[in-house]
């Protein structure tokens, strides 16, 4: 006479049932789309664009006072620009509030201030006379700025 262990067998279906049931939750899941991104308003995005270039602005001023690259003061200049122009375009958003304009503001003040520390640093008013001119030869020419 031949005995079944019901252990073995149902410890054999449990890994199935297991997978299945995890099947059919991912399924359900994509239906009530949960897995779906929160959208980010207009902006939101816009002002965190141009804190990340504010930023980014920040760390080439970091570097133009570490390593004296005069380069590093054109891009600081153009990005800091860039964040000023990027955070005016948040008033054309639909939701454009009160609060973010209280945000875009101190964004502003804050670039032109960086801007600002950058065109005193440079040799000339305009910043892209010889540093565009002259690029990486400019430490070069200029020898008391080096170090």
């Amino acid at each position: 006479m031949k005995r079944y262990d019901r252990t073995s067998r149902a410890t054999r279906l449990r890994p199935l049932a297991l997978g299945l049931c995890a099947l059919a939750l991912g399924s359900c899941l994509e239906s009530f789309d949960l897995t779906a991104p929160v959208p980010v308003s207009c902006s939101n995005r816009r002002l965190n664009l141009s804190a990340a270039l504010y930023e980014e602005a920040k760390d080439f001023l970091t570097t133009h006072y570490q390593e004296r690259d005069h380069l590093s003061l054109l891009y600081a200049y153009y990005a800091s620009v860039d964040a000023e122009e990027l955070t005016r375009t948040i008033r054309f958003c639909d939701d454009f509030s009160s609060l973010m304009k209280e945000r875009g503001t101190e964004l502003i003040r804050a670039t032109r201030a960086l801007r600002k520390a950058a065109l005193l640093n440079m040799r000339d008013g305009d910043p892209m006379v010889l540093v565009q001119l002259l690029g990486r030869k400019y430490d070069g020419v200029f020898k008391s700025d080096i170090h």
